[in-house]
């Protein structure tokens, strides 16, 4: 890699750039990819996804994050490209994703400042198929760095400021642990300035992506209940472009995450080919700091590497928080201590939330009547844990998916379940009055959380929770 040979590379691909901007001046119009760095978001599995996939602020996103991430593109190129962005990614309850970003990128003279504004929804079709659309409407400003003064330059001396908004859709399913997906990265691009559409139907460009998330289980602690997901992606830009890549990340709630691609194009406008390798670290539950770096192996390799720092913070619950960080420590049963009574009417609340189907509300306020009077009850109760004896019921840990008070409800739910092809079983508390509804027995209590976790081999994706029965102190 020669000095006379880089310099060669970066003089030919600036009469290239040149050459583009002056057409696109003569026709009063500046194509989208001249205005919107290209980001190889195939890197972006573990924070700021929806930029992967407008559908990816719901799908796989389990906390709030806030991130800033930076990508400094060809480190060996002067005035090289320059991306940062803030983001905000959010469920919004069980069905929607949202997520908010403000970005400047710059490539050489040219800067772009702007937000992208994101919404997701999702449609549980099955227990194993949910159908997400997602959109992101990004909407920026190109203008000149610092006001810089082009007038001498045959290519920008014609320069003028633009708006501009685009509408990039997608659509994801999920099925079991696979994903298929595609959306429109400018489907629409519109210039407020010039009232003119940026790009043809046939200058448009359309991602895919096929993906495959793998739980594991292991007995190395670090690896235990995280999560492997591979990547195969596709890409064509009008008739210029296409490219393949893959990609996989190792999540590791807790401790970090391991990532790498490989991205190929081939075509005119972008001839990039290169590899990336990637790692984040958690230095608390809350807080990740991650890098990733890219590297080209054709001809790119001459302008440097690409580096993307990623720092995070999420804010997680103190379920999360048990999971995600701290060395699991497995819990013995203890001796059950009273409740408050305040304690035992939320339980019940809660409980009554997820009966799916108890819909009187004469019958939950009689329910919850009943616990308020049993002040003696008692037992010890996390978010996804309770143990406490249970007369007439064996000692074990049990996946409880839900809880009745009345028979004929009950009857109905396992007939439901029935027809999913599970197998369920109940028990009546008859300290409580309720009939408890679980998918399985365990001997110890990780077993039974790993269920949990695992949403039941990825069988039961609804709320579960695990019940200790303890009766022999």
């Amino acid at each position: 890699m020669t000095t006379i040979s880089k310099l060669v590379f970066v003089l030919t691909s600036t009469l290239i750039a040149t050459s583009s901007v002056i057409k696109a001046q003569s026709q009063e119009q500046v194509s989208v990819r001249s205005q919107f760095i290209d980001i190889s978001n195939q890197n972006l599995l573990k924070y700021n996804r929806s930029l992967f996939h407008p559908a990816f602020s719901y799908v796989h996103q389990e906390t709030q994050d806030l991130s800033i991430y930076s990508r400094i593109q060809w480190v060996e190129l002067d005035n090289s490209p320059k991306s940062y962005f803030f983001n905000y990614t959010s469920r919004a309850g069980e069905r929607v994703g949202t997520s908010v970003s403000l970005f400047q990128q710059n490539v050489g003279i040219l800067t772009n400042f702007g937000a992208i504004v994101n919404g997701a929804y999702g449609i549980q079709l099955d227990d194993k198929v949910t159908l997400s659309f997602g959109v992101n409407i990004p909407i920026f400003r190109t203008s000149l760095v610092n006001n810089a003064d082009v007038t001498n330059d045959p290519a920008l001396g014609n320069f003028e400021e633009s708006v501009v908004v685009i509408a990039q859709p997608g659509i994801n399913l999920s099925i079991g642990r696979f994903d298929i997906g595609i959306y429109g990265q400018n489907l629409v691009d519109y210039n407020l300035k010039t009232s003119e559409s940026l790009t043809n139907f046939d200058e448009k460009t359309f991602s895919t992506h096929f993906m495959y998330s793998h739980p594991i289980k292991s007995s190395v602690q670090f690896l235990d209940e995280s999560t492997l997901r591979i990547v195969a992606t596709g890409l064509i830009e009008g008739s210029d472009a296409s490219q393949l890549g893959a990609s996989a990340i190792l999540d590791m709630p807790g401790y970090g995450w391991f990532q790498a691609g490989y991205n190929g194009f081939s075509g005119f406008r972008n001839e990039f080919k290169g590899y990336s390798v990637g790692a984040g670290f958690k230095m608390s539950p809350e807080l990740a700091v991650g890098m990733v770096y890219e590297k080209g192996t054709n001809v790119s390799s001459l302008l440097g590497p690409t580096y993307e720092i990623t720092v995070a913070y999420s804010f997680v619950s103190k379920k999360q928080k048990q999971r995600g960080y701290a060395p699991k420590k497995r819990r013995k049963p203890t001796k059950t201590s009273s409740t408050p009574e305040k304690a035992v009417v939320n339980e019940v609340e809660e409980r009554v939330k997820i009966d799916s189907i108890q819909t009187e509300s004469a019958v939950e306020a009689n329910t919850i009547d009943r616990f308020r009077t049993n002040k003696s009850t008692k037992f010890e109760k996390t978010e996804t844990l309770e143990l406490r004896p249970v007369d007439g019921v064996a000692d074990g840990f049990y996946l409880v998916v839900n809880v009745f008070a009345e028979k004929q409800n009950l009857n109905r739910f396992l007939i439901d379940l029935a027809k999913k092809k599970f197998q369920p079983k109940y028990f009546y508390d008859s300290g409580r009055k309720f009939y408890y509804v679980y998918l399985e027995k365990y001997d110890n209590e990780d077993e039974a959380e790993k269920a949990r976790v695992s949403q039941y081999g990825g069988r039961y994706t609804a709320d579960s929770w695990v019940l200790g029965v303890l009766n022999k102190l």
